[in-house]
């Protein structure tokens, strides 16, 4: 039997990843993602995984360090973001 879906977008926010923390990575929620990920692959999907990141830093953040510069700071951590 073919798969429904030859491709699959996964967007994973950082709160999501976070899990029983406030910021982060819970091992065990990136785990558990990880088991379904691979159980999709091995049947066949092409697999891309977004991860947001909004919870672990945020260019604004950047922007009021020393030597922080927000422009830059966007570009990495802001919408700018290209994949």
């Amino acid at each position: 039997m073919a798969n429904k879906y030859q491709r699959i977008l996964l967007k994973l926010s950082g709160e999501q990843l976070a899990g029983r923390f406030e910021g982060g990575v819970d091992p065990e929620v990136m785990g558990y993602f990880a088991d379904e990920v691979k159980q999709a692959v091995d049947a066949g999907c092409q697999v891309v995984v977004i991860a947001g990141g909004g919870n672990m830093v945020r260019g604004a953040e950047i922007a009021r360090r020393p030597h922080g510069h927000a422009q830059r700071a966007d570009k990495l951590y802001g919408s700018d973001r290209h994949l």
